[in-house]
């Protein structure tokens, strides 16, 4: 890396906010090696727990807010409400223009190398649990609760407000999903683009969901990178330091 986009890189961290969620969720000895960067305008709030589930630590192997994508033109990184509790398996990074939201006794999980372009929403009441090499196109959302509690109107009987959301490994959402609550999407499944996604989805490998709400389509699809990453090293990490792929 050249000395003019090292300094571009060092420079578009927000120290401040990075110190501070280092510091303040993470035990002294991961909070010292600064795994988690926090870019841009951002803040985060909240009496939850960050948690790292991970045996190798290194500085910035969580990127959060950080603008990589052309197409996501917001100013903010990433607001983060949390007083729940957040695990990251693994390294990872979250573009600009994200929200996470976890309420109380909530879980939210990340698995490894997971890539999200930007302007992610994602709304945590229950549980919402993510599998390995997750890649998310922009203009993504994920919820695990309806936000309001509905009744039939027939029968007077309560609708759950919430249901556990989880994704596979090697999954791949497409911009503008929707991933409601009571989602299981099965690992190596494509979430096609402006689908929205209900229910507990029984399909092989490399289906593609489609549609609102989504269905299996006649049509199956391969990702070669996913492939890729899974053959290298298991020191390799999809984001380190100050660079976004790199290799131990």
């Amino acid at each position: 890396m050249s000395i003019f986009k090292l300094c571009k890189s060092f420079f578009s961290v927000n120290w401040i906010i990075t110190l501070i969620i280092n510091f303040k969720y993470l035990p002294l000895n991961q909070a010292c090696r600064l795994p988690i960067f926090i870019y841009r305008l951002s803040n985060c709030s909240g009496k939850g727990k960050i948690l790292i589930l991970s045996n190798t630590i290194v500085p910035g192997m969580i990127k959060l807010g950080i603008k990589h994508e052309p197409s996501c033109m917001s100013l903010q990184g990433i607001h983060i409400i949390n007083n729940g509790t957040i695990i990251f398996n693994g390294s990872g990074i979250i573009g600009n223009g994200s929200s996470l939201v976890v309420n109380r006794n909530s879980i939210l999980e990340f698995g490894k190398n997971f890539g999200i372009t930007g302007n992610l929403s994602v709304h945590c009441s229950s549980r919402i649990i993510i599998g390995d090499n997750l890649s998310c196109s922009w203009n993504v959302s994920i919820s695990d609760t309806d936000h309001h509690q509905c009744i039939n109107p027939d029968t007077c009987i309560q609708y759950p407000i919430t249901k556990p959301v989880t994704i596979g490994n090697n999954v791949w959402c497409c911009q503008h999903s929707i991933i409601s609550k009571g989602s299981n999407i099965p690992d190596w499944v494509t979430i096609a683009q402006m689908s929205l996604t209900n229910r507990i989805y029984e399909v092989p490998y490399y289906s593609i969901l489609a549609g609102i709400p989504a269905k299996e389509i006649n049509k199956k699809i391969k990702r070669e990178d996913i492939e890729i990453i899974q053959k290298l090293s298991p020191n390799w990490f999809i984001t380190y330091g100050l660079k976004i792929f790199n290799q131990r």
